[in-house]
């Protein structure tokens, strides 16, 4: 919550924002949610939010089922803030500028919202779409939803959902305002200030990278080159040290022992040099990707008739939960 804390209320208010629009998927589990991360979130994002005008479009994430926008977790949970929840189309006037808002299309409301993007006059559209042909995450793409030529009609659609920041010049995807897991490594993530007279989008880049990697090579390093280095950086984030050459085991050690002091979320070693014969490739596969980067590859190769743009999402819902499972132990 420091990226919350720290940086986007602090500029938000310095740049004279006059409201903050969520454009879905307030929490990754669409199901329940931890007690701890809700006390959080009141007091470092839901109380904050109290001072401006907010507005909540619902994502798929947002809502229980998959097939009906009916039980939404931003209904339930905000229900005692002053905050605008878009659960069904609804255009609205910003100034002089009238924007669309469309929460997520599923079986239930399809023709409504589809109705409502046909008929609205508006040239601008907030919402939370899945679009064929644009990257979910990074190299990842989408191979299912609405078809690109469905927006051509506004001159600017921003949308939630695909965690990669991309556009065509006009749909927009804003990507996640901050990382999440490694899928999110080295994809720079911030938030958005969108003026509504001059329809400009400015993004604002996150300063806090958590997630962040190492490479050890200790051929030109010595002790005293270890001791020495400052780890302060690597407080509360997800280290992982890739090594290419380790000709000094003690070193390696130290190395390891020193990031911990600074108190790391975690460190994961990758010891690519084990075996001589793994190929260039390889290391850099092994260095790069994170566990869904490699079933979504894996995913990509199969020969099936199955929809691998559903299959894909589908292992990604099971991934993330099964990481946000917590054990009671005796």
């Amino acid at each position: 919550m420091d990226f919350y804390e720290n940086q986007f209320f602090p500029t938000i208010k310095e740049r004279g924002v006059e409201a903050i629009i969520h454009l879905g998927d307030l929490f990754d589990r669409r199901k329940y949610i931890n007690f701890n991360t809700l006390s959080s979130w009141r007091e470092k994002f839901f109380k904050p939010c109290q001072e401006y005008p907010c507005h909540f479009i619902l994502g798929n994430h947002d809502v229980y089922y998959k097939n009906t926008n009916d039980v939404a977790s931003t209904d339930l949970l905000l229900r005692e803030y002053d905050f605008e929840i878009y659960n069904v189309p609804k255009e609205v006037k910003f100034g002089t500028l009238d924007i669309l808002f469309m929460p997520w299309i599923n079986d239930e409301n399809y023709e409504e919202c589809i109705s409502a993007i046909k008929e609205t006059k508006s040239q601008v559209m907030f919402g939370h779409f899945q679009v064929d042909g644009f990257e979910m995450h990074t190299g990842v793409y989408s191979q299912e939803g609405m078809r690109k030529d469905a927006f051509e009609k506004f001159d600017i659609v921003l949308s939630g959902h695909f965690h990669h920041k991309s556009d065509n010049g006009t749909l927009y995807y804003l990507g996640n305002p901050y990382e999440m897991t490694w899928q999110d490594y080295a994809d720079q993530k911030g938030f958005h200030i969108f003026d509504t007279e001059s329809r400009e989008l400015e993004f604002i880049p996150n300063e806090n990278v958590i997630f962040k990697k190492i490479y050890y090579d200790d051929t030109d390093k010595d002790f005293t080159d270890i001791v020495n280095a400052d780890y302060s950086e690597y407080k509360n984030c997800y280290v992982k040290v890739v090594v290419q050459k380790k000709s000094d085991s003690y070193l390696m050690e130290q190395l390891i022992q020193r990031i911990e002091q600074n108190d790391p979320s975690s460190v994961v070693v990758v010891d690519t040099h084990i075996d001589s014969m793994i190929s260039d490739q390889l290391i850099e596969d092994i260095e790069s990707e994170d566990t869904m980067s490699i079933v979504s590859r894996y995913i990509e190769a199969l020969e099936t008739n199955v929809n691998k743009g559903e299959l894909d999402i589908l292992m990604r819902d099971l991934h993330t939960e099964a990481l946000q499972t917590e054990f009671i132990t005796s």
